[in-house]
C-alpha cells in the first residue's frame, strides 16, 4: 500500500510540474503586431508626423503648444522602435525565457533550489499580468478618458450650437481651419486613439516579454550557479554527500571521489556557460530597448512634468500626472533589474572564491 501511495504523490508532483510549465508558457506567444496591422499602425504613424511637423510649424509662437508638438513627435519616434523592437522580443522569448521555462525542472534536486524556481515562477505569473495591466492603465488613462473628454464637448457643441473652442485632445495634431468641425475633430481624434492602442500594445508586450522577466529568468540561473558552487563547498568542509547539478546526473557525489567531483565541477561549468551565452544575448537584445525606453520615454517624463506645472484645466494636469508617476514606477524597474544582475554577478564572483579557498585549506 505504502509503495502505491509513493507512486501516487510522485505522479501527482510530476503532473503538477508540468501543468506549471504549461501555464507559464501559456502566457507568452501574444500575437504581434504584423501584416495588415502594421500597414495600418505605420500609415497612421507617416500621417501623424507629417501632421506634427506643419503643427509645430504654425504653434512654435505658442510655448505649450511646441512643447505639446514636440512630445507627440517623440511619442512617434517611440511607436515607431517599439515596433522593429518586436523582432528582438520574440527572439528573446523563445531563446530564453521559453528555454529557461523548459529546462529550469533539470536544476531542482534541492529544497533550495526549488524555492528559487518557485519564487521566479511566481514572478513570471505575476508580472506578466502586471505589466500588461499597467499598460492598460495608461490606455485609460492616456486615451479613453481624454476621448470621452472629446466626445462630450463635440455632443455639446452639436446640440447647444456652441463654438468649438480648447477641444480635448487624445493626441495633439493640428487640425486645419476647414476640417474645425464635430466630424473633423471627432475623426482626427478616434485615428489618434487607434494609433495610441497600438503603441501601448506594442510597448506593453516589449516589457512584459524582453525587460524584467528576460533579465529575471537570467538572475535565477545566477542564483542556481551560487547555489552549486556553494553545495562545492559544503561537500569539501563536510565530505558528506551532495547532490548534482542535474536531475540527469543521477549519481550521488561522494566529496572525497574525484572522479565524481570532476563531473560536478563539469556540470557547474556548463551552467556557467550557459548563463553567459544567456547574457550576450540579452544584452544584444536588449540595446535599442535601453535606448529607445530609457532616453525617450525619459524626455516624454521631462515634458509630463512641465504639463502638470503649466497647464490650466486640472483635468488633463490629473492625466499627466498619473501618467507621469507610472512612468516613472516602469523606468525604475528597468534600471533596478539592471543592477540586480551586476549584484549577482559580484555576488558569484565572491562565491567562487570562497569554495576556491575552502579546496585550498
Amino acid at each position: 500500500m505504502l509503495p502505491r501511495l509513493i507512486g501516487l504523490k510522485g505522479i501527482m508532483v510530476e503532473t503538477e510540474k508540468v501543468s506549471t510549465e504549461e501555464t507559464l508558457l501559456a502566457a507568452f506567444g501574444d500575437k504581434r503586431v504584423t501584416g495588415k496591422m502594421a500597414a495600418l499602425f505605420f500609415a497612421l504613424t507617416w500621417a501623424l508626423q507629417i501632421n506634427l511637423i506643419f503643427c509645430l510649424t504654425y504653434e512654435w509662437p505658442d510655448f505649450l503648444n511646441r512643447i505639446l508638438a514636440m512630445k507627440e513627435i517623440l511619442m512617434s519616434c517611440f511607436a515607431t522602435s517599439g515596433y522593429f523592437i518586436q523582432n528582438d522580443m520574440i527572439i528573446l522569448e523563445n531563446k530564453l525565457i521559453k528555454s529557461y521555462i523548459q529546462n529550469v525542472k533539470h536544476h531542482n534536486t534541492s529544497i533550495e533550489r526549488d524555492r528559487l524556481i518557485t519564487d521566479t515562477n511566481k514572478f513570471i505569473k505575476w508580472f506578466s499580468v502586471v505589466s500588461i495591466g499597467a499598460f492598460k492603465i495608461l490606455f485609460i488613462f492616456g486615451g479613453c478618458l481624454p476621448m470621452m473628454q472629446v466626445s462630450i464637448v463635440l455632443a455639446r457643441a452639436y446640440f447647444t450650437g456652441g463654438k468649438l473652442e480648447n477641444v480635448p485632445f487624445v493626441v495633439y495634431v493640428y487640425v486645419p481651419q476647414r476640417f474645425r468641425t464635430i466630424s473633423g475633430y471627432l475623426t482626427a481624434q478616434l485615428l489618434c486613439l487607434t494609433w495610441y492602442g497600438f503603441v501601448l500594445y506594442i510597448w506593453g508586450l516589449i516589457y512584459k516579454t524582453m525587460y524584467l522577466i528576460s533579465a529575471k529568468c537570467v538572475e535565477t540561473e545566477m542564483d542556481l550557479l551560487c547555489q552549486s558552487m556553494n553545495e562545492i563547498g559544503a561537500m569539501s568542509a563536510s565530505g558528506q554527500e551532495s547532490i548534482l547539478v542535474y536531475k540527469s546526473d543521477t549519481k550521488n557525489v561522494q566529496g572525497n571521489d574525484d572522479d565524481k567531483l570532476r563531473q560536478f565541477f563539469s556540470s557547474v561549468i556548463r551552467h556557467h556557460q550557459h548563463i553567459l551565452r544567456s547574457m550576450a544575448l540579452l544584452s544584444k537584445h536588449l540595446k535599442l530597448v535601453i535606448v529607445t525606453f530609457i532616453n525617450i520615454y525619459g524626455l516624454l517624463s521631462c515634458l509630463y512634468m512641465i504639463f502638470v506645472m503649466k497647464m490650466k484645466e486640472t483635468g488633463i494636469r490629473i492625466k499627466y500626472a498619473i501618467i507621469y508617476m507610472e512612468i516613472m514606477v516602469i523606468l525604475y524597474s528597468c534600471t533596478k533589474i539592471g543592477q540586480v544582475i551586476k549584484n549577482k554577478i559580484l555576488k558569484a564572483t565572491y562565491t567562487y572564491f570562497n569554495v576556491a579557498n575552502e579546496f585550498l585549506k
